[in-house]
């Protein structure tokens, strides 16, 4: 802190803490919301907003238990769904442009591919994976069973 009460930065302790307007938090608070709902854990989301790596997981916890807080954490899911789906539609409306585009840039692996995404995309592709499974047995060496018998019992 410099003599007059400003940290380095230009701001004061006070200012930290202040409470924004519109959600009753303070910017730390905020902060923490939006990074918990971006999917960090409560500690690292306490570590983003600011708080003391120490106490981070503690502020986590109590931060969780306030109900403004989870709320906001709520709201930025909220927009981050409505972020992404716009991000979806974008995506594709672009897929259509180039399934349909003709003429001079266009190309037919360019629409081949489009239109495989976009089946994909809305559930009518499906991709399927092969898969193979080997067992391995030890069979004892004084069975009570031949092997022919085990392997009949045992691996039908």
């Amino acid at each position: 802190m410099t003599a007059n009460g400003k940290k380095p930065n230009g701001t004061s302790s006070k200012d930290v803490h202040a409470v924004i307007s519109d959600t009753g938090l303070s910017a730390k608070q905020e902060a923490f919301a939006n990074a918990y709902a971006l999917g960090a854990s409560g500690t690292q989301a306490a570590k983003e907003a600011g708080y003391s790596p120490g106490s981070a997981a503690n502020q986590a916890v109590r931060l969780l238990k306030n109900a403004k807080v989870r709320e906001a954490v709520a709201k930025a899911k909220a927009r981050l769904r409505t972020q992404v789906r716009m991000t979806e539609d974008q995506i594709i409306a672009q897929l259509e442009i180039e399934a349909l585009r003709e003429g001079s840039g266009a190309s037919h692996a360019a629409r081949i591919k489009a239109l495989e995404l976009l089946a994909k995309m809305k559930g009518m592709l499906v991709e399927r994976q092969e898969t193979e499974t080997v067992h391995h047995f030890a069979v004892s060496d004084t069975p009570e069973l031949t092997t022919d018998e085990w392997v009949g019992e045992y691996c039908q």
